[in-house]
């Protein structure tokens, strides 16, 4: 196996591995951010209920 193809295909698998851990991240952020609203707005309910 040539040099060049073994840095080529070792780049793609970094790559991936960047690219999966980004969307991961994104992903546990878009619910972290998504939780973070759901309680507001139901803090929001309860105090327009109580006033």
């Amino acid at each position: 196996v040539s040099k060049g193809l073994t840095d080529a295909l070792q780049g793609i698998v970094d790559f991936s591995i960047d690219l999966f851990e980004i969307v991961v991240v994104e992903q546990e952020w878009t619910i972290w951010m998504k939780t973070q609203f759901l309680s507001i707005r139901d803090s929001d309910k309860s105090i327009s209920f109580s006033s």
